[in-house]
């Protein structure tokens, strides 16, 4: 997920782990596309009468569920019309705070863009994936020493950059 422009998958829905994940990561995804059939042999799938192969370019529209092949130039999202007037009035009279989950730098600036006003979890051990650090963090939990555990996981922060999410409150 982290290195697609979008997701599409044959099963799911709006609510599904891969959309959740999706529009948390500030991705497109059209979860649940029931038409869609996978030919994992042939490495293709096909919906309908549109046949898309290994390495065809297609571009998702994740509000009506359209599959096109080919590049479409894209808009950026915005909230406006009917939904930003409810989404104002809500803001008016909320007394809860909105919070994101946000593992990342850059998840905490998508969040922040679509309005989050700060993090409300953070899954720390997504911090360790990053392939400079996975390794050691490997080898600290498979280690039968305590010392050793204590030694890498100490190395983990030292050898590898540091991390740091700056949210300002509002």
């Amino acid at each position: 997920m982290h290195v697609a422009e979008g997701i599409l998958t044959a099963q799911g829905g709006m609510t599904s782990h891969a959309a959740v994940v999706c529009r948390g990561m500030g991705k497109c995804c059209v979860a649940g596309c029931n038409d869609m059939s996978v030919d994992k042999v042939q490495r293709m799938c096909t919906i309908g009468d549109l046949v898309i192969k290994e390495g065809d370019v297609i571009t998702l529209d994740g509000s009506t569920g359209e599959v096109m092949l080919g590049s479409v130039e894209m808009l950026e999202p915005e909230i406006s019309g009917d939904f930003y007037t409810v989404m104002q009035w809500a803001d008016d009279i909320r007394t809860m705070r909105v919070r994101a989950n946000a593992d990342t730098p850059h998840d905490a600036q998508v969040a922040r863009e679509y309005g989050a006003e700060g993090i409300g979890l953070c899954r720390t051990e997504h911090m360790f994936f990053d392939e400079a650090r996975i390794d050691t963090v490997r080898e600290m939990i498979l280690a039968r020493d305590l010392e050793l555990e204590k030694m890498l996981w100490i190395g983990s922060f030292h050898s590898s950059e540091k991390i740091s999410m700056e949210f300002s409150r509002r």
